[in-house]
Order: structure tokens, then sequence, then C-alpha cells
């Protein structure tokens, strides 16, 4: 008898471990030079079911500021709010393009341990243009996620 409770505590205990790592949410950056307009817009669309992260111009890179965001998490999809041009992401002074994402590999490779979905980049037209296409490839193939964009102006 005191086998089959064990058991059954185990099983009990794995099942809601289970549920509490299930990716239910999403995770939401928001880029320096975001709009004060659309900003309230994407605080009040996810309040209540994502987690919100401010990316600090004075802090370390942005991506590190990222990677740390979802450290340890389950989510379903990051949200990532930012200004840009075609073919680049621009967090207010650092841009990541096709010609330097290589310098910031390392933490992006990390993001797959955290995101079971993809990775939303909300941007005027990042993946627009050929080296935007080229961009979002490599975002890609480094991470193992899958990238899209919605077009949105900052």
């Amino acid at each position: 008898m005191k086998k089959i409770l064990f058991i059954i505590g185990v099983i009990f205990l794995l099942g809601n471990h289970a549920i509490a790592q299930s990716p239910d949410k999403d995770f939401v950056i928001i880029g320096v030079g975001t709009g004060d307009a659309n900003l309230s817009q994407v605080q009040q669309r996810y309040a209540k079911k994502s987690d919100i992260c401010y990316i600090k111009e004075n802090e370390v890179s942005p991506m590190k500021q990222i990677t740390k965001a979802i450290k340890g998490l389950v989510i379903r999809d990051l949200h990532v709010y930012l200004s840009g041009k075609p073919g680049e992401l621009v967090f207010n002074s650092v841009t990541v393009n096709s010609v330097n994402v290589g310098e910031f590999k390392e933490q992006i490779m990390k993001w797959k341990n955290s995101i079971s979905g993809k990775v939303v980049i909300h941007s005027p037209g990042a993946f627009t243009s050929p080296s935007g296409i080229e961009l979002k490839k490599q975002l890609e193939e480094i991470s193992g996620l899958e990238f899209i964009m919605i077009k949105q102006d900052l």
C-alpha cells in the first residue's frame, strides 16, 4: 500500500511540474526608441497574458538583456518590438544585421532553451530587403527557431 501511495505521489508531483512548465505565455521585449503611443498599445495587449521586459540603453548589449530576461523560463513566443530599417534590428545604438549577427551568436543560441514557439519581430521592415531576408535566415540557423516579422510603424 505504501508503494502505491508513493507512486501516486510521484506521478502527482511530475504532473504538476509538467503543467507549471507548459509554455502558455508569450514574452515581450520592448526596444529603446519605441514610440509612446505604440508602447501603450503593446502594454495593454499583453498586460495579463505575458511578461514584458524593456531594453535599457545603458546596460549590457540588448541580446544579453534578452537572454537574461528569458533564462529559466518556458515561453511560447518571444515578441520583440523595435525600430529599424530594412535588413536591420535596431536597438537604439546597437544594430544587428547580416554582417554582424555572428557577434551575437552565443546569446541567440541560448534562446532555444526557453522558447517553444517562434520569435516575432515587430518592426517597420527588418526582413523586407535582400539583406533582411539574409538576416532572418542567419537568425534561424543560429537559434534553431522560426523568426517572423509583423510590419509595424513604431
